[in-house]
C-alpha cells in the first residue's frame, strides 16, 4: 500500500485555476480568486475550490479537480480543507448555491457533507 503524504491548502492563484481549466470546459473569471483555495500535494495542485460572489450576500460554490483518480487518496484531507475554508467565508453570504451533476455520486456526497440541500429545477 502506498504511503499518502499530507497535502496543504493555500490561497488559489490564477496559475492554479489555469491548470484546472485545461481539464474542464469552463470559463474561469478573476473574481473566482476572491474566496479561493488550492489543495497541493508535493507542490502540485490537485484541486481548487471556493465561493464566487454573484451579488452581495449571494455566492456560488465551486470545486475543480485535476483528476479524480489523483485526488482519491486525499479525499478525506480535501474534504476537511474544503469544510474549513467554506466555514470561514460562509458568514459573508446569506445564500450559496452549488451546481452538481447528480449522477456523480462522489460530487453529490461532498456537496451534501458541506450542508447543501438538493434543489431540482424543471
Amino acid at each position: 500500500m502506498a504511503v499518502v503524504t499530507h497535502g496543504e491548502t493555500i490561497p488559489a492563484t490564477a496559475a492554479h485555476l489555469a491548470a484546472m481549466q485545461r481539464r474542464v470546459d469552463v470559463s474561469l473569471s478573476p473574481a473566482m480568486l476572491t474566496h479561493a483555495w488550492t489543495f497541493l500535494v508535493e507542490g502540485q495542485p490537485l484541486c481548487c475550490f471556493g465561493i464566487t460572489t454573484l451579488w452581495p450576500g449571494v455566492g456560488h460554490a465551486w470545486f475543480l479537480e485535476r483528476d479524480a483518480a489523483l485526488h482519491a487518496p486525499y479525499a478525506r484531507q480535501i474534504g476537511r480543507a474544503v469544510l474549513r475554508a467554506w466555514r470561514h467565508v460562509r458568514r459573508e453570504f446569506r445564500y450559496v448555491e452549488a451546481l452538481v451533476v447528480m449522477e456523480r455520486e462522489d460530487s453529490r456526497r461532498l456537496i451534501e457533507c458541506l450542508g447543501f440541500e438538493p434543489v431540482v429545477f424543471i
